[in-house]
């Protein structure tokens, strides 16, 4: 397998001059963070919508906000590139990724937190592949993307947890192939391993 092709670490240079350059790293995310919810609604009049679910313990999603930019990441990927307008659940529980697998009015569904490429913790429960392929049944295939941001690996054994969801699902399942820390995240910006090239990989 050609691990160059794969998510990788941040280098050991990037994580040791974390803790000197954390004041730059928070003022630098309590800054574009909110500014990205702001032009966020220059997608808001469009027919698209991405739900994007925040799980883990409170500590966790302020360090999201207050220690990363994965929030203007995401906001400017779904409203500038993708022209659709991203919804936000800071606190989303096992049901609200249920929900939004069944509501048509989202074409697009991330998760960020932790989890593997078949299941992701909420803030309540963990929710797995099978549950959301059960619960979306056999509605119309969404057109989007489905974008895990949280940890992931590279084993052919696992199937992303939108993979019955999504139209052309090799190319719309989004993830990381290994496990990152935030800063591991930060380094690497958005997850863009999808099904195709992660096979592709393991079969070279």
């Amino acid at each position: 397998m050609d691990k160059k092709r794969f998510s990788d670490k941040a280098p050991l240079w990037f994580k040791l001059a974390a803790p000197a350059i954390s004041h730059a790293i928070a003022i630098n995310s309590l800054v574009t963070n909110p500014l990205s919810f702001h032009y966020r609604n220059s997608a808001r009049n469009t027919d698209k919508q991405a739900k994007i679910l925040v799980g883990g313990s409170i500590c966790e999603r302020a360090g999201l906000f207050g220690m990363t930019n994965i929030p203007s990441i995401l906001n400017d990927y779904f409203s500038l590139n993708r022209k659709t307008f991203p919804e936000w659940n800071f606190s989303a529980t096992g049901d609200d990724l249920i929900d939004a697998v069944r509501d048509p009015e989202y074409s697009s569904i991330a998760c960020i937190g932790h989890g593997n490429r078949e299941l992701w913790e909420a803030k309540d429960r963990i929710v797995t592949y099978d549950e959301v392929t059960e619960a979306f049944g056999d509605r119309k295939r969404k057109k989007g993307v489905w974008l895990q941001y949280h940890c992931g690996n590279d084993s052919i054994d696992q199937i992303p947890m939108g993979y019955e969801i999504m139209e052309r699902p090799d190319e719309t399942c989004i993830f990381y192939t290994t496990s990152l820390s935030n800063l591991d995240m930060m380094w690497n910006g958005r997850p863009n391993i999808n099904a195709r090239k992660l096979v592709e990989g393991l079969e070279a």
